[in-house]
């Protein structure tokens, strides 16, 4: 009888990160929730010109498109993270870190395999759903949501690049 030796338990999100760098998908995933959230707690004017880019812990991290909008926003922290989380329920943000970065594209012009999410099959929607039913947990379900779109867009679109 072959004794196997059982390694030690690894995070979920180390697990998933691997097999995302394994099949060459984006390691992190546009938070929509987050940006929706976002935008209705700062405003349009702000909205126009900053983009929150991840969310760790108890922090936020915001892309601000030039160093005017950063300079004027750190005076205005303390009230954006006011703002912020009385939009958010069940997370509290205690601090932003501003830097210059990129604004991502909008939707209609964003090349992500994400982006083109609504030419899924209704049947493929269906199957994703009917793996995620027996999670309680909301935010693994909508990670592991993410990680299924991108899988089947991904092969889909290697199925297309070789059909033609």
């Amino acid at each position: 009888m072959i004794k196997r030796r059982r390694s030690k338990l690894e995070r979920l999100g180390d697990v998933l990160s691997q097999i995302c760098k394994r099949r060459g998908l984006p390691l992190t995933l546009p938070d929509t929730e987050l940006t929706k959230t976002w935008n209705e707690a700062v405003g349009p004017l702000i909205a126009a010109n900053t983009h929150p880019n991840v969310r760790r812990n108890d922090t936020l991290f915001v892309h601000v498109t030039s160093s005017m909008w950063l300079h004027q926003l750190m005076f205005m922290k303390q009230e954006i993270i006011d703002k912020v989380n009385s939009h958010f329920t069940g997370l509290i943000i205690r601090d932003i870190h501003f830097a210059i970065g990129k604004k991502p594209k909008d939707s209609k012009g964003a090349s992500s395999p994400l982006s083109t999410a609504g030419k899924m099959k209704q049947r493929d929607r269906e199957l994703i759903e009917r793996s995620l039913d027996g999670l309680s947990d909301d935010e693994l379900k909508e990670i592991l949501r993410r990680v299924m779109t991108l899988e089947i867009l991904n092969r889909r679109l290697k199925q297309e690049g070789q059909g033609s």
